[in-house]
């Protein structure tokens, strides 16, 4: 499973540039090409110093984005899920083994070569 915090305080048109947006093509890619592989999204906003989205703009970043095959989760106003896990930055994405300990780290792009 790669669990992976992102920034979603931006357009989700991504007419304006969003490292998230980039990290977000590269794991539907992924999830192609490697059947079975579960991602899951987390809204980081709040913990990379960012105004928390509201539930309809995160709305519209799942349509657009086209994130129907992953769950996209929100952090709590203070971004407590993302500190918990040292995140300050997105995006940044964890790769996480079937026992659910973290395999890796990696802030911006998680290449395979990061992967257990």
């Amino acid at each position: 499973m790669l669990l992976s915090f992102l920034n979603f305080e931006s357009d989700p048109s991504g007419r304006i540039g969003n490292p998230s947006r980039g990290q977000v093509v590269f794991l539907s890619s992924m999830a192609q090409q490697h059947a079975g592989l579960e991602i899951v999204l987390l809204d980081a906003t709040r913990a990379t110093g960012g105004k928390v989205p509201s539930p309809a703009i995160l709305d519209a970043f799942g349509f657009t984005w086209h994130l129907e095959n992953m769950p996209l989760l929100s952090d709590d106003a203070v971004g407590s899920t993302a500190h918990l896990y040292g995140v300050t930055q997105a995006p940044t994405t964890f790769p996480v083994g079937s026992d659910g300990t973290l395999q890796g780290y990696g802030e911006a792009l998680c290449l395979p070569r990061h992967w257990p």
